[in-house]
């Protein structure tokens, strides 16, 4: 895992501990962002590019409804 990716994954850990959920679900975000950067997933929006990680094979259906809910999280945060 790139370093980037381990320090947000880390961070928002971090402030799920110390229950800050509006910084955790904002890191979540945050994470799915990097990961999508680090497979060059495109895409104008993160709604866009979570859906471009499922077409490129790289999580399930269940998985890409997951992370909406995550990006609805980091939304409303």
């Amino acid at each position: 895992m790139p370093p980037i990716l381990q320090s947000i994954y880390r961070q928002t850990l971090s402030a799920y501990g110390e229950r800050a959920y509006v910084l955790a679900s904002i890191g979540l975000r945050a994470t799915i962002g990097a990961i999508c950067n680090h497979l060059e997933i495109g895409g104008n929006n993160l709604e866009k590019r979570i859906d471009n990680l499922f077409k490129g094979g790289h999580v399930s259906n269940e998985d890409k409804k997951r992370l909406h809910g995550i990006r609805f999280l980091g939304n409303d945060a």
